[in-house]
């Protein structure tokens, strides 16, 4: 991949809600669930963040305009359920074992 593609893919991805949390995709998208959603920090792009993403099943908004709130789902790593912190699964925020959607951290709780 040369260096304009790469730049090119960055751009794509930081152009399709660049600076948005889940509860605001929740909105932008129709309130449509459940909705995966991968983490791209300051544009990165690498197979790290690529093979892992949250699907959304259920989203409590709150605050001016519910631009903020908790949001609830899993955790998957290339393609299937997976331990948020595989090398740490008892301190997990979310396990491939949990049957509840857990609380996705750091999602725009706005606190």
């Amino acid at each position: 991949m040369t260096e304009e593609e790469k730049q090119t893919l960055v751009d794509a991805v930081n152009c399709k809600y660049p600076h948005q949390n889940l509860t605001e995709i929740y909105y932008n998208i129709g309130r449509a669930l459940p909705f995966t959603a991968q983490r791209f920090p300051d544009g990165r792009v690498s197979d790290w963040y690529r093979n892992q993403y949250v699907e959304v099943v259920r989203v409590e908004p709150h605050g001016r305009g519910g631009k903020f709130g908790n949001v609830f789902g899993f955790y998957y790593r290339n393609g299937e359920r997976a331990d948020a912190y595989e090398n740490d699964p008892e301190h997990s925020w979310c396990t491939k074992d949990d049957t509840e959607p857990q609380p996705i951290p750091c999602c725009g709780c706005g606190s």
